[in-house]
């Protein structure tokens, strides 16, 4: 384990909300120091709830340098050679509020109440938003939203039809945005938090060449 009770501070739980824009650099530091927004709201702690207990929060970077899709990633990848991905800024539609509406569904504990929880109704707080769009024959199966600093590119939300399973298009928005963020000479992928124990969100523990934030200002290689 990264960091324990004699080595990070007991109990971490600070927030604030961005007022207005913030430069690439800046957004930078609070994503390498252990920071998360959602919309305009920044917030980081090191344990949270879920399910009902109280876990050890693990925020992760990918270093995009040493980063290359592994075998079962490839092969995402590969069956999604009929899609058609594009990625601009961010345009809540009609159509990607029903996608989100009908996505939100799987979460058990604490779903969303609107997308405009994760993503600023004006799409530039605390930075610009982007968006990737996936449609299958012309119809809208995916949307994943991301941030980009100067020299990182940061997940905000997913959400995918459920009717689409089978293509896994939520590893393959995160494969599409790294792949982007390498093309624009971008250091570090943030796909958010995970935590120490077993949970929903251990698909974030698989992406490969990942690091760890130890609460202490560090962050360290890890394999899960």
């Amino acid at each position: 384990m990264i960091g324990t009770p004699d080595t990070e501070p007991l109990i971490i739980n600070d927030y604030f909300q961005a007022l207005f824009p913030m430069a690439p650099d800046e957004y930078d530091y609070y994503l390498e120091s252990g920071w998360r927004h959602y919309a305009g709201h920044f917030t980081r702690y090191n344990f949270g709830e879920y399910d009902g207990n109280v876990y050890r929060v693990l925020p992760l970077r990918v270093n995009l340098d040493d980063w290359s899709p592994s075998r079962s990633q490839r092969r995402v990848l590969f069956k999604n050679t009929d899609v058609e991905a594009s990625i601009g800024f961010v345009l809540i539609t009609d159509r990607v509020k029903a996608l989100f509406d009908e996505h939100k569904r799987r979460f058990t504990f604490r779903p969303p109440d609107s997308i405009y929880d994760h993503v600023h109704w004006q799409g530039r707080i605390p930075t610009y938003t982007w968006q990737l769009t996936v449609q299958v024959d012309g119809v809208l199966k995916a949307a994943s939203f991301f941030d980009c600093g100067e020299q990182s590119i940061s997940s905000i939300y997913t959400c995918f039809a459920r009717e689409e399973n089978a293509r896994s298009l939520g590893i393959y928005a995160i494969l599409k945005t790294i792949e982007w963020g390498k093309k624009l000479g971008k250091t570090y992928y943030y796909p958010g938090y995970a935590y120490e124990e077993k949970s929903f969100y251990d698909y974030k523990k698989r992406i490969g060449e990942l690091e760890v934030f130890d609460w202490r200002g560090n962050w360290s290689p890890r394999e899960f």
